[in-house]
């Protein structure tokens, strides 16, 4: 019941987060500065190696590309007999799909424009980021609920992945850091609200 209470604070202040974010990025110039900062201070920093290794990260971890590894990995829990993971990660992702592109064409934020990679739809928030997020994050309550013993591993192994592709968009100027920024708790609260929405059915609200 007390961890239940304490997801439900995660999902609720992520959400209000998210939305200040996004009032911030659509109806002010709060994160202007902030952006263009952060832009600039990458910009500025040229390897071939980096260029290389974002670019690789970003079609591995494209939001479709990881819809197709949550489908790949939910057809290898059905096979281990585990149903209700395999609906839990393939219907999650779906959904982080959906509201990414729900939210990216309401919000209608242009991208900066990236030297390395070209792309044509909005900016906010970032999808990359977002659905990092959500698919570590179930991939760490699913091994973590198998495997005890290994909490602290795969919570840092999470945070590692998370930082590095958040990295990679602003490394090759495809986002602003607001857009990055709002996609990290935006993952948040899809990825709790999934875990509280399948605590309920399980298990009801206790």
């Amino acid at each position: 019941m007390k961890n239940f209470k304490k997801l439900i604070l995660m999902n609720v202040v992520s959400l209000i987060v998210f939305i200040l974010i996004s009032i911030g990025v659509k109806f002010t110039k709060l994160f202007t500065n902030l952006d263009l900062y952060v832009s600039s201070m990458f910009s500025s920093v040229t390897s071939s190696f980096l260029i290389m290794f974002s670019k690789n990260i970003h079609f591995i971890f494209d939001t479709t590309s990881m819809v197709v590894i949550s489908i790949i990995i939910s057809i290898f829990l059905l096979i281990k007999h585990s149903r209700k993971n395999a609906a839990f990660l393939s219907i999650t992702m779906l959904a982080d799909a959906l509201i990414l592109l729900i939210l990216k064409l309401l919000l209608e934020i242009p991208r900066p424009i990236s030297n390395f990679i070209t792309e044509t739809d909005f900016s906010f928030p970032s999808g990359h980021a977002t659905t990092t997020v959500v698919f570590f994050g179930i991939l760490s309550y699913l091994i973590i609920n198998k495997y005890k013993n290994v909490n602290f591993e795969i919570a840092l192994a999470s945070f590692f992945m998370v930082l590095l592709i958040s990295f990679t968009r602003l490394y090759l100027g495809i986002h602003w850091f607001s857009d990055v920024l709002g996609g990290i708790f935006l993952g948040e609260f899809i990825l709790t609200g999934s875990l509280i929405i399948k605590h309920v059915l399980e298990n009801g609200r206790s």
